[in-house]
């Protein structure tokens, strides 16, 4: 119950060090230039707890369009339906399917092997890093994130992902 009451307290705490640095700076869209097409990098957030969704948005909605799905199951329909270009992913996710199986099952199509994908997660063991990164995902963090930390890998993956040939 201590642990909870801290990550708690550690996530409202990042919340309004977010909000404080919206209202001090204006959020520029940072782009991503693939064939010369440039568009604003979508991520798709794979995650249940709406406390984390919430702080996901305000942390990448200024700079990103954000996409969230609670399930593995809505997160496939919301690759079908939209472009992605990176995705954020929980370990425990609502429904039958976890976020390192869902990991595996995309990442076994074709069409999404070089889709970046970070676990962002509160299964805070060197094993559940170990199990992430074994499934597929690209890096690992586990919660409460730091803001500026979690933004670099994403800037650093995308510019990776807009490197690669199609």
């Amino acid at each position: 119950m201590r642990h909870r009451f801290l990550l708690l307290t550690k996530l409202l705490s990042d919340t309004a060090q977010i909000l404080q640095f919206k209202s001090n700076s204006v959020m520029v869209s940072e782009t991503l230039t693939k064939d010369n097409i440039a568009h604003t990098a979508t991520i798709l957030v794979v995650e249940d707890d709406e406390l984390t969704v919430d702080l996901m948005h305000a942390m990448l909605g200024g700079r990103y369009t954000v996409i969230h799905a609670q399930s593995a199951d809505e997160g496939r329909k919301r690759l079908e339906d939209s472009h992605i270009d990176i995705m954020l992913v929980d370990i425990s996710l609502l429904g039958g399917e976890n976020g390192l199986d869902f990991t595996k099952s995309i990442r076994s199509g074709a069409h999404y092997k070089h889709l970046p994908i970070i676990a962002v997660t509160a299964h805070a063991y060197m094993r559940d890093k170990k199990n992430a990164l074994d499934a597929g995902c690209d890096y690992y963090f586990a919660k409460p994130v730091n803001h500026k930390q979690l933004i670099r890998k994403i800037e650093e993956l995308l510019s990776k992902t807009v490197q690669q040939p199609v």
